[in-house]
């Protein structure tokens, strides 16, 4: 039987992306037909573990892959003698932690299918209610699912839901900061602009930070400082924005909203300034993320006809998925938007 020491000796001779995922293809499917568990184990967390790993592969094999563990962990807290369970029990919930990394990102890739799509997250809750954990996570999760679909009506039921079933204590909670900028992000996806300055507020005084925050609201706010008329404020903290994220590569894909941002605010230099330095970058950032492509085309779909020709196939794509015209006109808003100065 083969082993994860011989999988990780293997990939080190391989270089493209695409290599190394079909080589860990192999090796989960031998394992299956082996029914070698251990190894799968030792698979599926690697796949699933590290956040330059959740970035390189496609959001299809991490979920099918922690599925597969999921389902098998469950199966054994069943059948486990009583000094097993709590063991089994932990990995159970790291599992089901991980779930919230990848359910939200499944719209991200266009081929899944939205029936897909929707399966996971069905199985997502059917987990949460087995271990009788809060559904508050679930919600949030579903929230940012629907956000990434373009569903309004939808993101705005689960943000309900979410906000109704928050606890203090919800183990599977995130930091009070993530859990507040996904706050300001949803309320900038409705497009209420002065709520998302209001609860940004905390985390733009430094109030409240992590290794993700405030870089994943930097767009929420600037984008809705544009929409309320104060562009000497907007121009300001997106110098302050572009600064922090150009210096964390594992943000590289939020330049592309810095460059919408640049557009939107009449600085067409600055934004291909970016574009031209970052653009390799962030489609190999992209390679499996078609969406990741999508926002740089859009950002860039202004001052390149060739990239806006290509922002239009791929936004029907994910239109037609996702049975909405939310990134059609997503796009034809930011081709229309003029900047006076």
């Amino acid at each position: 039987m083969k082993t994860f020491r011989q999988f990780l000796q293997d990939i080190k001779k391989l270089t493209e992306i695409d290599e190394i995922e079909n080589c860990y293809i192999q090796y989960f499917n031998e394992g299956q037909q082996q029914q070698n568990y251990s190894l799968l184990e030792e698979l599926v967390n690697w796949v699933t573990g590290t956040e330059k790993r959740n970035e390189e592969f496609s959001v299809y094999i991490k979920m099918h892959s922690l599925s597969w563990l999921t389902h098998q962990l469950i199966l054994h807290l069943q059948q486990c003698e009583e000094q097993e369970k709590d063991r089994i029990f932990n990995n159970l919930l790291h599992c089901l932690w991980k779930y919230k990394w990848f359910i939200y990102q499944l719209p991200q890739d266009v081929d899944l299918t939205k029936q897909q799509i929707e399966n996971y997250a069905t199985e997502m809750q059917q987990f949460y209610k087995f271990v009788d954990v809060n559904l508050a996570a679930f919600y949030k999760t579903l929230m940012l699912m629907k956000m990434n679909m373009g569903d309004v009506d939808g993101a705005k039921m689960y943000f309900t839901l979410w906000q109704q079933t928050a606890t203090p204590d919800d183990v599977l909670a995130d930091c009070e900061a993530c859990e507040q900028a996904e706050i300001v992000n949803y309320f900038n996806f409705i497009g209420d602009a002065q709520s998302v300055l209001s609860y940004a507020e905390p985390i733009l005084t430094g109030e409240m930070s992590c290794a993700e925050v405030p870089h994943i609201i930097y767009f929420s706010v600037i984008n809705s400082l544009i929409k309320l008329g104060q562009w000497q404020q907007a121009e300001a903290l997106l110098l302050v924005a572009i600064e922090e994220i150009v210096a964390e590569p594992e943000f590289i894909s939020l330049i592309s909203k810095m460059i919408e941002l640049s557009v939107k605010l009449g600085l067409d230099q600055q934004a291909k300034s970016l574009a031209q330095q970052y653009e390799q970058a962030i489609l190999q950032r992209g390679h499996n993320d078609p969406l990741i492509q999508l926002e740089y085309f859009i950002a860039t779909a202004k001052f390149d006809e060739e990239k806006a020709r290509i922002a239009q196939q791929l936004a029907r794509l994910f239109d037609e998925r996702n049975h909405n015209n939310y990134y059609s006109q997503y796009l034809l808003n930011m081709m229309s938007e003029i900047r006076q100065h």
